[in-house]
C-alpha cells in the first residue's frame, strides 16, 4: 500500500515547457521527476529530443533538446515511465518563436549587498 501511495505522489518539475526555436544553437531544458525510477521518450524526436542524465535505465533526470528545424509552432510528448510501477508521467515540449521574455520577482528594488535573489525567467509565445 505504501508503494501505491508513492507512485502516486510522482510528478515532473514541469507539465509544459516552451523552448525557442532556432536555427543555430541548440536549446536544453531539465526535466526532473520527484520520485521513481523512469525511461524516457519522446513523441515527436525530430521536434524534441530527450536523453536521460543518469546512465541507467533508471534516472530521474533527463535532458529535453528543441530540435525542430521549421519556423512553426510544434508539441513532443515527452514521457517518463516508472520501470518499477508502470506509472507514465508526461510533459508537453513545444518549441515556437519567442515573441517575448518576463523576468518575475517578488522584490522591486536590489542591492549590491544583499543576498542573491531567485528570478524566474518566462517566454512566452505568440498566444501569451
Amino acid at each position: 500500500l505504501l508503494h501505491l501511495h508513492l507512485a502516486a505522489c510522482s510528478k515532473l518539475n514541469t507539465p509544459k515547457v516552451l523552448l525557442p526555436f532556432t536555427r543555430g544553437t541548440r536549446v536544453n531544458f531539465t526535466l526532473q521527476a520527484s520520485e521513481g525510477c523512469y525511461r524516457w521518450s519522446s513523441s515527436q524526436p525530430e521536434v524534441a529530443s530527450v536523453e536521460p542524465l543518469e546512465q541507467d535505465e533508471c534516472s530521474q533526470r533527463a535532458l529535453v533538446q528543441a530540435r525542430s528545424l521549421q519556423p512553426t509552432r510544434l508539441t513532443s510528448i515527452i514521457f517518463a515511465e516508472d520501470t518499477r510501477t508502470g506509472q507514465v508521467l508526461r510533459c508537453d515540449a513545444i518549441v515556437d518563436i519567442i515573441h517575448g521574455i518576463q523576468i518575475v520577482s517578488t522584490t522591486r528594488e536590489l542591492y549590491v549587498e544583499d543576498s542573491p535573489l531567485q528570478l524566474k525567467i518566462v517566454a512566452l509565445d505568440s498566444e501569451g
